[in-house]
């Protein structure tokens, strides 16, 4: 009798985290995520890479969208980790995306003169370049943030 072909290994709950909407809870957070993911043997480049994701996020979602709410609205963050990804999903229910879009994530001219270069707007163009999978959805006046960062090979 021939053995059932193997399957891929399914992703791995990594951390279910909820937070308060506060620049204050964005390290300590950071530093648990990253606990996490290095308990669980994952190389210090791809931590790197997703505490950068993780960091732009979760800076955006408590400027953008629960500005002067930092205790009403939680923040939860979920990830997952798989044979060749990180996933995190990141809800909150704060303002939705103008458009209930994600931003186009282009990055700011900087051949400009000193004086005149941007103070941000590099996040999301960091963001798309640094995951292979970015969505948005607004559900239920809840946002939800997908974020799916490969790992390195």
């Amino acid at each position: 009798m021939t053995p059932p072909p193997s399957s891929p290994p399914c992703p791995t709950p990594a951390f279910d985290l909820r937070l308060q909407g506060s620049a204050q809870v964005v390290r300590p957070t950071l530093s648990e995520v990253v606990a996490r993911l290095a308990a669980r043997g994952v190389d210090t480049a791809s931590i790197a890479t997703v505490q950068l994701v993780l960091a732009e996020a979760l800076n955006n979602i408590i400027e953008h969208a629960l500005p002067g709410q930092p205790d009403a609205c939680r923040i939860t963050v979920r990830g997952t980790l798989g044979p060749d990804a990180v996933e995190l999903v990141l809800t909150d229910a704060g303002l939705a995306m103008p458009g209930h879009r994600l931003p186009a994530g282009t990055m700011p001219k900087v051949d400009v003169p000193t004086a005149q270069l941007p103070e941000g707007g590099f996040g999301w163009s960091m963001i798309r370049e640094l995951a292979e999978q970015v969505s948005y959805e607004r559900i239920a006046g809840q946002n939800r943030l997908y974020l799916r960062i490969p790992l390195a090979v």
